[in-house]
């Protein structure tokens, strides 16, 4: 029996489907949603099943390759998802970079034309700003991280991120 068991779930695993979860036999069973990309986060829309919780089980998961959640805005990148806090420098699949899900596509460093100069004996500059005009998701750029002594700029050349 082990090996039909086998036979019937490698090929599931192997083209991309997911095992079949078991059929619930509690009072109350969680819906869980699949979650191809692994980011624990499901497609809208998705086919919710029936999944009861193992026994002892202390707070509610859902089972590898299901999400509790089905709030994914793309399922095939498993860099996007809502809340999604850091910065990518790669667009993700069709050229997308709102990778937090809001519909929003925020830069890292938005400010451009970022400059070191005198104001009244001191030097002033704009921290995190770019030399120049901001560049676009991932491309790159010199960015003013502050000003020496001699007020010159201090820069560093670096790859804009945006989520």
């Amino acid at each position: 029996m082990p090996r039909l068991l086998a036979m019937l779930v490698f090929p599931l695993l192997t083209c991309g489907g997911l095992p079949p979860l078991p059929t619930p036999n509690c009072t109350a069973p969680s819906f869980v949603y699949p979650d191809m990309d692994g980011d624990g986060h499901g497609p809208p829309g998705a086919q919710g099943q029936p999944y009861c919780q193992p026994a002892g089980a202390t707070k509610l998961e859902a089972p590898r390759g299901y999400s509790l959640f089905r709030d994914d805005c793309d399922d095939a990148e498993p860099r996007a998802f809502p809340g999604q806090a850091e910065w990518q420098t790669t667009p993700g699949a069709g050229g997308r970079w709102d990778f937090n899900c809001d519909g929003i596509v925020e830069p890292q460093f938005p400010d451009g034309n970022g400059s070191c100069r005198f104001i009244v004996a001191t030097c002033s500059g704009t921290r995190n700003a770019w030399m120049g005009p901001a560049p676009a998701c991932g491309e790159t750029g010199q960015l003013l991280l502050g000003c020496d002594a001699a007020c010159q700029p201090l820069t560093e050349g670096r790859v804009q991120g945006c989520r």
